[in-house]
């Protein structure tokens, strides 16, 4: 492992060993924070409710992160209607969406009606034809299991830049996105100040029958909630918080995928799968890890939305080492930042009123204290700089791992040789004190 040097000429093994650092031991236990009536051991739950949730019990939910399952909620939703029949034959059926995880080059794309037929005989000559010529042509193999994409979201963008993307359809049109708006209706259990969020991120996602399709595991970059309802078929779920973080990180962790190259992804599903059949829905926070698979031989639909009231402020609390030190959340970074400008320029009793109070109140009692206040600002600016002492000069110094990051190994070129190098060699040595347990013992033997 190397050991890699701090602006100040000192390795960030000596660093944590030395210094008395606000952040170590923060972090409650998986089972501290998972766990529920007594079970302290995995799979942790995820809660299950049916769509009279009470809007207090969803707001203490949501604030502290805990994903839950709301069953038959889209009962109540006009856009129930569009269910597998719908996608078959109704007036949207020859909507492309885009097959994820292809292989490199132009995306393919596929009508709905053919990616929801009932099986393969079911779809048009021409896709039949497409499939043959495939063939023919030996392409990469790809996976036969990837679901299909509709970004119905993407209609809101610059119709200048739309029409050179490659990976947006023509058909994901303004109309389109107005329609399924209209049938965006806000739950009764959620705040109704919710629904411009609701409507400004929709995405449709679809699966073909006999197909265990779904997402790879990954983090979404966004620092608001989602919610997932599924429209027809079922899929199966598997959602946990981020690990714990030995070192900040200046490359992104987990983009699609990525996970499953190192031993996190031995250990990362700490939660119970779950299950939803059409009319369910599965809310969890951002900067969750997620992985999806169809259940079943059918076709299978669903569509996602982001909100953000109440947000998870105690879930970022009680999580905030990790989450500063992972670059996949860099958007909950600049979040955290305006609320900690927010609590420096702000009265005490105007930050008791502030919709992410939560975060301030250490002890959970309702009431954030001046005490409370100034342990959280000392924690944030001691993270803050711990990272910047702790980093390579090189790094620190084009604002790696503080105001950027690297997205992908592709993106290295940009960077010197030099540069590549030392981002490379942090890299390996970040996710190598990952590896290792958060405890005084294991630190000072390193």
């Amino acid at each position: 492992m190397p050991v890699l040097k701090t602006s100040a000429g000192i390795s960030w093994l000596a660093l944590i060993a030395a210094a008395d650092l606000p952040w170590v031991g923060w972090e409650p236990s998986d089972a501290e924070y998972w766990g529920a009536q007594g079970l302290a051991s995995q799979p942790f739950p995820v809660l299950s409710f049916n769509a009279s949730l009470s809007t207090e019990t969803f707001r203490k939910l949501v604030r502290e992160g805990r994903p839950l399952v709301v069953r038959g909620l889209g009962s109540a939703l006009s856009i129930r209607s569009w269910d597998c029949d719908f996608f078959r034959n109704g007036h949207v059926k020859t909507v492309k969406a885009r097959k994820e995880y292809g292989s490199e080059g132009e995306p393919q794309w596929m009508k709905i009606e053919n990616i929801m037929a009932q099986s393969e005989a079911e779809e048009s000559e021409w896709t039949a034809k497409m499939r043959l010529f495939r063939r023919r042509k030996k392409r990469k193999k790809e996976s036969a299991s990837a679901p299909y994409y509709l970004g119905i979201k993407d209609a809101q963008g610059d119709p200048r830049e739309l029409e050179h993307d490659s990976h947006y359809s023509p058909s994901w049109s303004k109309e389109l996105l107005r329609e399924v708006q209209q049938l965006t209706e806000t739950p009764a259990f959620m705040d109704q100040e919710n629904t411009d969020t609701l409507q400004r991120t929709p995405e449709l996602w679809f699966v073909r029958a006999g197909s265990s399709g779904g997402a790879k595991a990954h983090v979404d970059v966004h620092q608001e909630s989602t919610m997932s309802l599924q429209l027809c078929g079922s899929k199966r779920w598997q959602v946990a918080p981020i690990a714990w973080r030995g070192a900040p990180h200046v490359m992104k962790l987990y983009q699609d995928g990525q996970i499953y190259d190192r031993p996190e992804h031995q250990r990362w599903n700490i939660m119970e799968d779950v299950v939803l059949d059409e009319g369910d829905a599965l809310i969890f926070p951002p900067g969750f890890i997620h992985q999806t698979a169809a259940e079943g031989s059918g076709p299978a639909a669903s569509i996602t939305w982001q909100f953000d009231h109440p947000s998870p402020s105690i879930l970022w609390r009680r999580y905030l080492p990790r989450i500063r030190f992972t670059p996949d959340l860099a958007t909950t970074w600049q979040r955290l930042r305006k609320l900690i400008a927010a609590a420096q320029r702000l009265p005490l009793a105007q930050l008791r009123r502030h919709p992410d109070s939560d975060f301030f109140d250490v002890d959970d009692d309702g009431h954030v204290s001046k005490a409370e206040k100034q342990e959280m600002l000392h924690l944030w600016f001691e993270l803050e700089r711990g990272i910047k002492a702790s980093l390579p000069p090189e790094l620190s110094a084009s604002g790696l791992g503080i105001r950027t990051l690297v997205e992908a190994e592709d993106e290295l070129p940009r960077f010197s040789k030099k540069v590549q190098k030392i981002i490379k060699e942090w890299e390996a040595y970040a996710l190598a004190k990952d590896e290792l347990p958060e405890t005084a013992a294991t630190r000072n033997e390193l």
